[in-house]
């Protein structure tokens, strides 16, 4: 409608025509029309009607009179509620109406779907039916990780990384995400980590990138091969340190080769301690 350049009457009357001769997407969008008030008046009475001729309109007729009598005990939304509101949401994209969109997936995260609340985050974040706002975004991701959300999770962890500055939140979000097993996402935290140049930063990327390796991410064999030749070339200054008497420089050298799992250099490291 809206690229057709048509006027709110003019869309109204064409959806109400294709509801009339039967198109069930055209009801649910007609009685979404009279609910929330798009391109018509706002009519409960009318949108009942419509959810009424519908085969699941037992969800709707709960979801309108939860609103409308909300007092009623009888009425507690059954378990596929959530999943409900959610489709509704999507619906409510479909027509344009952002706004309510993002309404119906505040109403489906409030019963627990973690993805409604991903949705909604990601509604906040972008300022899509909404102004932006950040916090809002965090909550709502946050809600949505504690379900179960592993995309929620990394959301959060580029937020922190990115426009939040917090590199220990975005740690601790980037590996819930990856806990779940994607091998991608362990990629993500290898990748993070090895921002950081230090042994300490490589010590901590290898166990990621070595199971997002097992999973088949290309790139993280790449990055293991690279860090393999760093530490073949590390070793080997350790052993020239070593070599000339340099000690202290050949206790760092190992220190950190080792922590990598380095085959001969915890051997080596026992060598420097006693010759001091």
């Amino acid at each position: 409608g809206r690229r057709l350049g048509l006027s709110d009457e003019e869309r109204f009357y064409r959806l109400r025509e294709a509801a009339l001769a039967g198109n069930r997407a055209a009801l649910v969008r007609l009685g979404h029309a009279y609910r929330f008030g798009l391109y018509t008046e706002k009519n409960a009475a009318r949108a009942l009607y419509c959810y009424r001729k519908l085969p699941r309109a037992g969800f709707l007729f709960r979801w309108l009179h939860r609103e409308l009598t909300p007092e009623r005990p009888e009425l507690t939304p059954p378990p596929e509620y959530a999943d409900f509101l959610l489709s509704l949401g999507e619906e409510a994209g479909t027509i344009g109406a952002p706004a309510v969109g993002l309404r119906l997936f505040l109403l489906a995260a409030e019963e627990g779907s973690a993805e409604a609340a991903y949705r909604a985050a990601v509604c906040y974040r972008e300022g899509n039916g909404t102004e932006r706002d950040l916090t809002e975004a965090v909550r709502l991701f946050e809600l949505a990780g504690s379900n179960g959300s592993a995309e929620a999770e990394l959301m959060l962890g580029r937020l922190y990384e990115g426009e939040l500055s917090d590199r220990a939140e975005a740690s601790r979000h980037y590996e819930r995400a990856a806990a779940g097993g994607r091998p991608e996402y362990a990629y993500i935290v290898g990748d993070f980590y090895l921002e950081d140049a230090s042994g300490e930063g490589v010590r901590r990327a290898v166990p990621w990138l070595r199971r997002a390796a097992e999973g088949g991410v290309a790139d993280a064999r790449r990055r293991l091969s690279e860090i393999e030749g760093s530490l073949s070339d590390m070793y080997n200054r350790a052993l020239d340190a070593q070599q000339a008497g340099d000690m202290r420089r050949a206790y760092e050298l190992y220190k950190s080769v080792a922590a990598l799992g380095h085959p001969g250099a915890l051997c080596n490291l026992g060598t420097c301690l006693q010759r001091g």
